[in-house]
């Protein structure tokens, strides 16, 4: 009976550890979108410096309202992101010996780090390139007229499909940690891979023309290298261990 109490406590306090966790990454998301909502006058001019004199409209009132709350939402989420990290961090930490401790701090710095890695690649060289491909393209009798809505979404699809390929080092380590893979069996069927992702990136890239495609597959080829060569250093360190 007394285990039994002591099970429910620690449950418990568990689940108060929880809640604790949620709501200081929920207060850093909040502070995070405030911030932003604060600047968002600038953040709207850096996102539409790559459309250059490009003018883009509203369709509907309510369309700059919730354009500017999304500019707000997505902000405060990437902002907040290293507290959402670090609050994910300190709550499974304890279930862990020592060294898988240390790993799991390691594997969340790279994490971040790869997903500001993103964000700067898709920013200064991704999105540039990709609309002044796309605003070049002429239909006769059609006049090329955007909204900032579909601006903003085709921003973001591309950030976020870029941010998942620079993490794909991340997932080959966890696995490689965890000896669920072996890096040389991918490093075996890297042909294989390279047919899969050329396959999935022609479905999910925003477009499908050649150009933009090249942009998202040349990283995501470079990236699939380093992930199997830091796969494999964390593979062999575990078997040392």
């Amino acid at each position: 009976m007394e285990r039994k109490n002591d099970d429910a406590r620690s449950i418990w306090e568990h689940l108060l550890e929880l809640r604790t966790y949620f709501f200081i990454a929920l207060g850093a998301f909040i502070v995070g979108a405030c911030a932003t909502h604060f600047f968002h006058v600038q953040v709207i001019e850096l996102l539409f410096a790559p459309l250059g004199t490009q003018t883009l409209v509203f369709l509907s009132p309510l369309d700059p309202l919730l354009f500017i709350f999304k500019i707000d939402f997505f902000g405060g989420f990437l902002l907040a992101l290293p507290i959402i990290l670090f609050c994910l961090f300190r709550f499974i930490a304890p279930a862990f010996g020592k060294r898988s401790t240390t790993f799991i701090a390691w594997f969340l710095v790279l994490s971040a780090v790869l997903a500001v890695a993103a964000t700067v690649y898709t920013y200064l060289l991704l999105l540039p390139l990709s609309v002044h491909f796309l605003l070049s393209i002429h239909v006769p009798g059609v006049v090329n007229f955007f909204t900032a809505e579909q601006y903003i979404n085709f921003v973001l699809m591309e950030l976020v499909l870029m941010a998942l390929i620079f993490q794909i080092p991340s997932v080959v380590v966890i696995l490689a940690f965890a000896r669920i893979l072996d890096p040389k069996i991918l490093a075996k069927k890297r042909a294989v891979s390279y047919i899969t992702a050329i396959i999935v990136l022609s479905i999910l890239t925003p477009t499908t023309d050649l150009f933009s495609l090249s942009l998202f597959l040349v990283p995501t080829l470079i990236i699939f290298e380093i992930s199997i060569l830091l796969g494999r250093v964390v593979y062999s360190l575990g078997n040392k261990g």
